[in-house]
C-alpha cells in the first residue's frame, strides 16, 4: 500500500502512534511543565499573492497556534530551512526576516536551526517550545459546550479558488488570512483566567472537520453540532458555483482560529471574557458521552463525514 491510499491521518493512527513514546498523540508534546511543537511545509506551497516573507511568518505561525491553543506561552523557537543554492541571497534573508518578524510578535526568542540544500521544492522546519500555563485540563462531561474564536470560510474561498479555477475576487480578509495569519495573543491569558474550566482544545489549522474528528478521537467523544461557522457572504458567494456548507468546511484550513471544549458552568463569563478582547467566540455545539456517537461529529441528526486536507492524498 502506498502512502497516498492510507494517508497521513490515517498512517498516524494505525503505524506512527505505535513507535513514539508518548501516550497520545496532541498538537503539542507537553513533559515536565513545557509543550514542544514542529510544524513545517514546502516553499511551494504557496499562492501568488504571497511572498517569501508571508512563507517565513506563517511558519512560526502555524507552531505559535498550537502552543498557544494548547495552553503553553511561546519562549524559544527553531528553524531547519532546506533551499535551492539558485536561490538568492536575498530570497533566503526575506524568508528569515518573516520568521524573525513572527517571532517577535508571538513572544518567541529565535535562536537558530538548520540550512539545508534542496534540489526539490524546499522546506521550513519550525520547532517551538512553550511554558505550560495549566499542567491540568477538567475532565470532559456530557453536554460540555464546544465554542470556536471565529468564523471560518476565509481560507477556503481562497483554496476553491485555484483549486476549481473560479471566477471570484478574492476579499482582502481572505487574502490576509491567508498570506499573513494571526494568532490572538489574548488566548494565552484566556488560558490562564480559565484553566480549570477548559476540558480541550485545538486550533484549525488541518481544518474544522479534521479538528473536531481528532477532538472526538482523543477524548472519546461524539460532538453535535449546532452551528456551522461560516461567514454568511463566503456561503452565498460560493453557494452560486453549486456548493453547500460543507463543501466549504472540507476546503477549510489554515485559518488558525480556535476550538475549545469548555465547562457550561463558567460559559457566560468565558464569552464575554473574549469579546472584549475582539475575539468574536460563539458556541457552535456540545458533547456527548453516548458511546454509540463516540468518534462522531453530528449536525442536523446526521453524522458529518469527514473531509479536508491530508499531505499524502490531497483534498480528499
Amino acid at each position: 500500500m502506498k502512502l497516498k491510499d492510507l494517508g497521513e491521518h490515517e498512517f498516524i493512527r494505525s503505524v506512527l502512534f505505535k513507535y513514539v513514546d508518548a501516550k497520545e498523540l496532541t498538537d503539542a508534546y507537553s513533559y515536565q511543565g513545557k509543550s514542544y511543537k514542529i510544524d513545517g511545509f514546502q516553499l511551494s506551497y504557496t499562492y501568488p499573492f504571497m511572498s517569501l516573507f508571508d512563507l517565513g511568518w506563517k511558519a512560526v505561525t502555524s507552531t505559535a497556534s498550537d502552543l498557544i491553543t494548547t495552553g503553553s506561552i511561546p519562549r524559544l523557537l527553531l528553524v531547519s530551512i532546506g533551499i535551492s543554492p539558485e536561490y538568492s541571497v536575498n530570497d533566503l534573508e526575506l524568508i528569515i526576516k518573516g520568521i524573525r518578524s513572527a517571532s517577535t510578535y508571538y513572544g518567541f526568542k529565535y535562536v537558530g536551526g538548520d540550512l539545508n540544500s534542496s534540489s526539490a521544492n524546499g522546506w521550513i522546519d519550525v520547532v517551538g517550545i512553550g511554558d505550560n500555563i495549566c499542567e491540568q485540563h477538567s475532565g470532559v462531561s456530557n453536554k460540555d459546550k464546544v465554542i470556536i474564536t471565529g468564523e471560518v470560510g476565509f481560507t477556503s474561498k481562497i483554496f476553491m479558488k485555484y483549486y476549481f479555477k473560479l471566477d471570484i475576487k478574492p476579499d482582502y480578509i481572505s487574502l490576509l488570512k491567508v498570506k499573513h495569519p494571526i494568532v490572538n495573543r489574548n488566548l494565552i491569558d484566556f488560558q490562564k483566567t480559565f484553566c480549570k474550566d477548559i476540558v480541550g482544545a485545538s486550533d484549525l489549522s488541518d481544518g474544522i472537520l479534521i479538528t473536531l474528528d481528532q477532538i472526538t478521537q482523543r477524548l472519546k467523544i461524539g460532538i453535535k453540532l449546532n452551528l456551522i461557522p461560516i461567514r454568511q457572504t463566503i456561503i452565498k458567494e460560493l453557494s452560486q458555483y453549486g456548493f453547500n456548507e460543507l463543501d466549504i468546511l472540507k476546503f477549510s484550513g489554515e485559518e488558525y482560529e480556535s476550538i475549545f471544549i469548555v465547562k457550561e458552568q463558567k460559559l457566560s463569563l468565558m464569552l464575554a471574557w473574549l469579546h472584549k478582547r475582539g475575539i468574536k467566540a460563539k458556541v457552535i455545539g456540545e458533547v456527548d458521552t453516548n458511546k454509540a456517537t463516540q468518534g462522531s461529529v453530528v449536525y442536523n441528526g446526521e453524522k458529518i463525514k469527514i473531509e479536508g486536507w491530508d499531505n499524502f492524498k490531497g483534498w480528499f
